[in-house]
């Protein structure tokens, strides 16, 4: 996490004042194409509920309005840290706001540190999802298909064989076959 771009916006202090209930805090994620994050921590859901819009619309003034960079300016996250539950209802209205930043709500937080190791591993599984990791099953074999179809039969029997730049006559005569008893169904 870097700062260069936040040490250039002074408003940044505005939002963090404006909101100081909710300890705001602003982060650069460079590896992220400096995508700026914030972060606000709500004791509860009514909390939550009565701020996030404030919350955003100041974003929107204090830092989305200071950048020039167009790519910087709609890469934008924040993160609404709720110490309780939240309904569904709420956020999905939250999560599903196109207004300003992707917004993601993250419920029954009660961690009490909110280091930067905290902030990171919260972006690291909910913005970039650095967390998920991919199993390779090792087997990259293709599974036989058992039609039982007039056109799987005339496939299955084909020599066709893969690959760029081959003969496509054979693919051209399966086709003719292919054709032909499709025909032969219609008639």
């Amino acid at each position: 996490m870097t700062h260069s771009l936040l040490d250039k916006i002074p408003e940044v202090e505005v939002l963090k004042n404006e909101f100081k209930d909710f300890n705001i805090s602003v982060v650069e994620v460079d590896t992220l194409h400096n995508a700026i994050v914030t972060f606000a921590l709500f004791p509860d859901e009514n909390l939550l509920k009565d701020n996030w819009g404030k919350i955003t619309s100041s974003i929107v003034a204090c830092i989305q309005g200071q950048i020039d960079n167009v790519f910087i300016k709609w890469n934008l996250y924040l993160l609404l840290l709720c110490k309780t539950g939240v309904s569904k209802e709420i956020k999905y209205e939250i999560e599903n706001d196109k207004f300003c930043c992707r917004k993601i709500v993250i419920e029954n937080f009660l961690k009490e540190d909110f280091s930067d190791q905290v902030k990171r591993t919260l972006i690291s599984s909910k913005v970039t999802m650095e967390d998920i990791s991919v199993e390779n099953t090792g087997s990259n074999s293709s599974v036989d298909y058992m039609g039982q179809t007039p056109l799987w039969d005339t496939i299955k029997n084909s020599q066709i064989t893969s690959g760029k730049n081959k003969d496509n006559n054979d693919t051209k005569t399966i086709l003719k076959q292919i054709l032909q008893n499709y025909e032969n169904k219609e008639s």
